[in-house]
C-alpha cells in the first residue's frame, strides 16, 4: 500500500486493503467524527488573529488518533516561539488566545496539570543538553513522543513538519564516541521509557482517585496500549529500510496508530489484524456510552464491576503480542534484539 501524502484530517482511512473500516462502523463512524472536529478546530484557528508567536497547534490523544467519540478531550499540543518562556503570562496569554478561538466548539479541556496544559517550544523539545536524562521534566518529554505517537497538526502545518524533522534528527545524532551505534536506539530506548513510565502511573498513581485511575487503567489497556505498539511497529519496520529510513520513518507518522499495524500487516496476518480492530471497536463503544465513563469514575466500583474491561484489555494484549511476534521476523535482527537486551 502506498503511504498517504497528507495526515488523517485530510484523507480518507488508508489501509482498507488490509482491513475495511466499514465492517467496523464505530471506527468509521469515530473517523468521521473527529475529521469534522479536526476540520472545525482549523477553521477556527484560521480565522483568529492568534499570537503570531503560536508556531505550531496539533492535535494529540483521541482526536489524533481519529477516535473521538462523546467526552473525548481536546488535547492540544501547543508550540511557541523560542522568544517566549512557557511558563511566562505571554505563554499563558497565547495559550489562552487558542482557547477563546475555539470556545464556539465547546471542546473539553485536557487534564489541568497534564503534559497537554502546558506549551513547549522548538529549543525545549530539540535540547541537545537533554539527550540522555532520564530526569528530563515530564511535560517536556512526554509531549515530544506525542509527536510521534498519535500526533496531527491543526495550526502551522508547514512548521509542524519541520519541527517533526528537527525533532527525529535530535533522537538519531550520531552518538558521540560510537557512531556504529543505531540510528533507531535512543527512540527505542526513550520508547520503552515511555510506555513503561505509564505502565507504572497505571499500577500506583492514586493522587486523583479512584475513578481517575479506574479511567485511566481503562484508556491504557485499550488505547495507549495500541499506540505504543503501533509506534513500535513502525520503528521495527523502518529498522530494516536500506535507503533513506528516516524519510520512511517521518512519512509513516502520518499514519494514525490502527494505520501503523494495518499498513505493515501481510495478508497472512489480516485475521489478526481483524481481531485488533473489533476489539478495539468495542472499546471505544464502552468510551463512547455515558452511563458506562460514569460508572468508571464512580469512587466505589468494585472489582467485580470491571471484569469485562479487564478481560478486554488482556485479550488485546495478548493479539497484539501475536501480531508483533510475527511482524518481528521483517525487522532487523539487532532492532528485535535490542527489545529484550
Amino acid at each position: 500500500m502506498p503511504l498517504p501524502h497528507t495526515f488523517a484530517a485530510h484523507r480518507p482511512w488508508s489501509a482498507e486493503t488490509t482491513l475495511d473500516l466499514s465492517k467496523h462502523p464505530l471506527l468509521d463512524n469515530a473517523w468521521k467524527n473527529s475529521q469534522r472536529l479536526l476540520q472545525q478546530i482549523s477553521d477556527q484557528l484560521r480565522a483568529a488573529a492568534l499570537d503570531p508567536r503560536i508556531l505550531t497547534v496539533a492535535a494529540s490523544g483521541s482526536l489524533g488518533r481519529m477516535e473521538a467519540v462523546a467526552g473525548s478531550d481536546a488535547d492540544l499540543i501547543v508550540v511557541l516561539s523560542n522568544e517566549i518562556t512557557t511558563d511566562s503570562p505571554q505563554a499563558q496569554q497565547a495559550c489562552d488566545s487558542i482557547w477563546e478561538a475555539l470556545e464556539a466548539l465547546q471542546l473539553p479541556h485536557s487534564r489541568r496539570g497534564g503534559i497537554f496544559s502546558i506549551p513547549t517550544t522548538p529549543a525545549a523539545l530539540c535540547n541537545v543538553d537533554a539527550r540522555g536524562k532520564i530526569d528530563e521534566d515530564i511535560p517536556t518529554f512526554g509531549k515530544r513522543f506525542q509527536l510521534f505517537c498519535d500526533a496531527q497538526p491543526v495550526y502551522g502545518t508547514v512548521a509542524y513538519e519541520q519541527l517533526l524533522s528537527d525533532v527525529i534528527r535530535w533522537y538519531t545524532a550520531a552518538t558521540p564516541g560510537d557512531a556504529t551505534i543505531a540510528w533507531w536506539r535512543y527512540l527505542l530506548n526513550d520508547l520503552l521509557r515511555y510506555y513503561r513510565s505509564m505502565c507504572v502511573a497505571a499500577q500506583w498513581d492514586q493522587s486523583h482517585g479512584a475513578g481517575f485511575q479506574r479511567m485511566r487503567n481503562f484508556k491504557h489497556a485499550h488505547s495507549r496500549t495500541v499506540m505504543y505498539a503501533a509506534m513500535l511497529c513502525l520503528l521495527g519496520e523502518c529498522s530494516s529500510v536500506q535507503q533513506n529510513p528516516l524519510q520512511q520513518f517521518q512519512a509513516m507518522l502520518r499514519l494514525t496508530p490502527l494505520e501503523r499495524l494495518a499498513w505493515s500487516c501481510p495478508s497472512a496476518q489480516e485475521a489478526d489484524m481483524a481481531a485488533i480492530a473489533t476489539i478495539y471497536a468495542r472499546y471505544l463503544e464502552k468510551l463512547d456510552a455515558l452511563t458506562f465513563r460514569q460508572s468508571l469514575l464512580d469512587d466505589n466500583l468494585t472489582e467485580a464491576h470491571t471484569a469485562e474491561w479487564t478481560r478486554s484489555g488482556h485479550d488485546l494484549r495478548n493479539a497484539l503480542s501475536r501480531f508483533l511476534d510475527e511482524q518481528r521476523q521483517q525487522w532487523d535482527p539487532d532492532f528485535a534484539t535490542a527489545l529484550w537486551l
